[in-house]
């Protein structure tokens, strides 16, 4: 069975340089984690992603309230 790039937890692959991880010269390497903050990106794109279609929900439905009309006698 072939390995992936990143199983050797000694030697990891960078996918922005597409070359070995240079860590700690990197803006990207968290060392608290020992991990690369570029592979939170997709993950916290879909979240932003899902509140913004939220908040956007949220607004329309705030603008048709507002803009609808006033019967009379009520």
């Amino acid at each position: 069975m072939s390995k992936s790039r990143n199983e050797d937890k000694e030697v990891r692959f960078c996918p922005l340089l597409n070359k070995k991880c240079i860590q700690e010269d990197c803006g990207w390497y968290l060392p608290k984690l020992h991990t690369c903050a570029v592979q939170v990106i997709p993950y916290n794109l879909y979240n932003y992603s899902n509140k913004l279609e939220e908040c956007s929900r949220n607004y329309h439905e705030l603008l048709d309230f507002l803009t609808r009309p006033v019967r009379a006698g009520r």
